[in-house]
């Protein structure tokens, strides 16, 4: 059996980029371009991201005031408007679950009893609003007169985490649901206030203003759940969206007209 030296030598030469079919050498080439410059870019976090800005309103479901056996319950609450921002970015690989955090901060009624009159008896609520009834001391017969209810707007600052679900086409927008979790600094704040006013006028000298209302913290929390549905025109900037905050001792709704930047 012969050998050919030079079939031997043609496989160690074209190894790797060639073959030898029925004695021939047939050489394999294959042109390849390498973008070193697009290897190197790695994809931006911001690329999957949607920033917002927010323009929020809110009204409490529950009364804000509402009358127990003895007393009137007050729960702050954030009338004016609150302006917010925040951010949502796709969940690993999936394009329809995001996940989402912003913050906003707005006005809250607080009642501030450092303003309270110090010839308080009770308060009374006069149709839709609550007054503080004070005494006039006179020697012949006190007297009672009425003044607002010291309430004060404050700075109430809010922070919220959750997910959000939307379409395939991001473009579209369209509607999007979604629940979180919202944590403020500062808790809502639950005010008693006293309701029980002795009809005998002689009776209202004996009474300290610092025993007709109380504070209740342990009442409230920092943390409240909120879920809401988001609804934009077809490809635009703008969107709608309505939610529902639950606490311990409100329950209050929004809507928010916001802006994707």
């Amino acid at each position: 059996m012969g050998f050919a030296w030079g079939e031997l030598d043609a496989v160690k030469i074209f190894l790797k980029d060639s073959v030898i079919i029925n004695g021939s050498t047939i050489s394999i080439r294959a042109n390849v371009e390498v973008d070193t410059v697009a290897a190197k870019q790695q994809p931006k976090w911001s690329d999957d991201a949607d920033f917002a800005l927010l323009f929020k309103t809110n009204a409490i479901v529950s009364p804000p005031i509402f009358e127990n056996e003895g007393f009137y319950t007050v729960i702050s609450n954030t009338y004016l408007p609150e302006l917010g921002f925040e951010f949502n970015h796709t969940l690993g690989k999936s394009t329809q679950l995001n996940y989402r955090a912003g913050g906003s901060i707005g006005l809250a009624s607080r009642f501030n009893s450092l303003k309270m009159n110090e010839n308080a008896i009770g308060f009374h609520l006069d149709g839709r609003d609550l007054v503080q009834i004070v005494v006039v001391h006179d020697d012949l017969q006190n007297e009672s007169d009425t003044l607002r209810v010291p309430i004060s707007l404050m700075p109430h600052l809010k922070f919220n985490v959750g997910l959000e679900w939307h379409g395939v086409m991001r473009g579209a927008r369209g509607w999007r649901v979604g629940a979180e979790l919202e944590w403020t600094p500062i808790k809502d704040q639950l005010t008693h206030l006293s309701s029980e006013i002795s009809s005998n006028p002689a009776d209202w000298d004996d009474v300290n203003f610092l025993d007709t209302f109380s504070t209740e913290d342990s009442e409230t929390n920092y943390l409240h759940i909120k879920a809401f549905a988001q609804w934009s025109p077809w490809n635009r900037l703008w969107f709608l969206r309505g939610s529902v905050l639950w606490s311990t001792k409100k329950i209050e709704g929004g809507i928010t007209l916001g802006y994707h930047l």
